[in-house]
C-alpha cells in the first residue's frame, strides 16, 4: 500500500507541476499539541510538526510554507488573526484558496469531530475572504505592498458535511 501511496504522490506530483501550479502552505497552528505519546510535547513537537508539514509540502512541489505558530487548541476566529490571514490573502494573491467547510463537524469516518482549531481555521480563512480581501477599508494597512485589495474569486472546499456516524 505504501508503494502505490508513492506512486499517487509522484503522479500527483507530475501534475502540479505540469500544471504550472504554485501553492504556498500557510499553517495557523504549531503543532504543540498534536500527538498522544507523553514523551513527545512542546517545542519538540512543534518541531516534528513542522518537518512533517515541509516533508508534505516537498512531495507536491511546493516551494514556500508559513507558519503563524498559534498555539494548538485556542484557535480562534478572532479580529487578530482575520486581519494576520487578510494580509495573507492580500499578499500572495491566490488565484484558488484552498480551506474546507467550518459547518462540516462530522469530516471523515476516520475522525468522528472535526477538531475545533480546523473549524476555527476554516471560519478565519472565509472571513478574510469575504469581505476581508476584497475591501481595502477592512484592515488597512501602512504598508503599501498591503494597500491594494484582493477580490477572492475560487474557494475551494473539498469537505462537504456528511452523516454523523451511527
Amino acid at each position: 500500500m505504501q508503494r502505490g501511496l508513492r506512486k499517487k504522490e509522484r503522479r500527483a506530483r507530475k501534475i502540479i507541476i505540469y500544471a504550472f501550479i504554485l501553492i504556498t502552505y500557510h499553517l495557523l497552528t504549531s503543532g504543540d499539541k498534536g500527538s498522544h505519546d507523553p514523551n513527545l510535547f512542546g517545542d519538540d513537537l512543534c518541531l516534528l510538526r513542522q518537518k512533517e508539514q515541509r516533508d508534505a509540502a516537498k512531495i507536491i512541489g511546493t516551494k514556500e510554507i508559513h507558519f503563524l505558530n498559534r498555539p494548538d487548541g485556542y484557535l480562534a476566529p478572532d479580529m487578530d488573526t482575520r486581519r494576520e490571514v487578510t494580509h495573507i490573502i492580500r499578499q500572495f494573491t491566490p488565484d484558488t484558496l484552498l480551506t474546507c467547510d467550518p459547518t462540516n463537524l462530522y469530516p471523515s469516518d476516520f475522525s468522528p469531530l472535526n477538531h475545533p482549531d480546523h473549524r476555527a481555521a476554516e471560519q478565519i480563512v472565509l472571513d478574510a475572504v469575504f469581505p476581508g480581501s476584497g475591501n481595502s477599508h477592512y484592515f488597512p494597512n501602512s504598508s503599501r505592498q498591503d494597500s491594494s485589495s484582493h477580490p477572492q474569486r475560487n474557494v475551494a472546499q473539498p469537505n462537504q458535511p456528511s452523516q454523523h456516524p451511527s
